[in-house]
């Protein structure tokens, strides 16, 4: 069944004041999996073995002989603005999501030679990412095991073009690169990870829940990554990252997983995003009031799934509150008038 979609149509509103007019662009969407319809091929992008099942998107096979190289994305359907390639603007934004990373603990051939081909805690591996890339998202052809479906053996060191990838990685295989097989890294166009902490507590477990933060402010440059594990004190870290020399003006974002001769299963059950762009600043006349104008262009809500793309930095969707101050101004518009 596809999702009700509510639109509203263009409104103004006055909130601050200002001695410019600031126009800028905001998107901001939430996804519970466990209430929602499929939204593959609606709402997002689902490739190659990732999947909705009741409660979660699947990245990866959940049979256990089928999951072994296993390879799987689910990005969101829409491009996201991430630098105005007029003025130069680099967004802020933030992705916050629960999700799971379960062993396969049966007996199995390849459990066995995964046990003996690396030292592994629990024959788990390789690991799942956020990440941003060249939208439409396109999963790369052999980018399974070490790769995590955001590169392959070609480019994972040194992506260039289309192949243009960041993300935030949790690993749970060590590779010859990697420092350790329970780590968050950030990647940059390098599956070699610019900055990574080691977390203490098992990514994989079949029963904890993790919630991870991840945030780029555009006046520092930096994008940091949190990590919390059952609602324990969270693992950070970050990194200086240049969006506009990293990746294009439009990105696709989402999550990317896969599985070698060592298997686990990767869940996502909610996400929030939220993003501003600023587009330009126009200068307001010295005897006019000073205002800020936020046009909000339009929204929809459907199950599970809440969307609005804004003018100006305002509420991430129109709250009672904002609509209340909306209808205000329509009325103080129309007796002016």
């Amino acid at each position: 069944m596809r999702p009700h979609r509510l639109l509203l149509v263009s409104v103004y509103t006055c909130l601050s004041y200002s001695s410019s007019l600031l126009i800028a662009t905001a998107l901001s969407f939430s996804f519970n999996f466990s209430s929602s319809d499929d939204l593959c091929d609606t709402e997002l992008r689902c490739e190659h073995d990732a999947r909705m099942v009741s409660g979660a998107i699947e990245l990866t096979k959940n049979e256990l002989k089928a999951n072994f190289f296993s390879v799987g994305r689910a990005s969101y359907a829409r491009p996201v603005p991430l630098w105005n390639n007029a003025t130069g603007e680099v967004a802020s934004f933030s992705s916050n999501f629960t999700f799971r990373i379960r062993p396969k603990n049966e007996t199995d051939e390849n459990l066995r030679l995964c046990s003996l081909s690396h030292v592994t805690r629990d024959g788990a591996g390789d690991g799942m990412a956020f990440f941003l890339a060249h939208f439409p998202s396109r999963l790369p052809p052999n980018s399974v095991g070490e790769n995590l479906a955001l590169f392959n053996d070609s480019n994972r060191f040194n992506a260039a073009g289309d192949d243009r990838t960041v993300a935030v990685e949790f690993d749970a295989y060590p590779n010859s690169w990697d420092h350790s097989d329970n780590h968050v890294g950030i990647d940059v166009n390098s599956i070699d990870s610019r900055a990574y902490t080691n977390v203490t507590k098992r990514l994989v477990s079949d029963d904890a829940v993790m919630t991870a933060e991840i945030s780029y402010d555009n006046r520092t440059g930096v994008l940091i990554a949190r990590l919390r594990i059952d609602g324990d004190k969270p693992y950070m870290v970050n990194a200086s990252v240049d969006m506009k020399a990293n990746l294009p003006h439009e990105v696709a974002i989402g999550f990317a997983a896969s599985t070698g001769i060592c298997s686990e299963l990767h869940q996502v059950m909610s996400w929030l995003f939220s993003s501003t762009l600023d587009d330009a600043t126009v200068a307001t006349s010295s005897t006019s009031p000073r205002r800020r104008l936020v046009r909000v262009l339009s929204a929809f809500r459907s199950s599970g799934f809440s969307c609005v793309a804004l003018r100006h930095r305002c509420h991430p969707s129109p709250s009672a509150t904002h609509m209340g101050e909306i209808r205000r101004f329509q009325r103080r518009k129309t007796r002016a008038g």
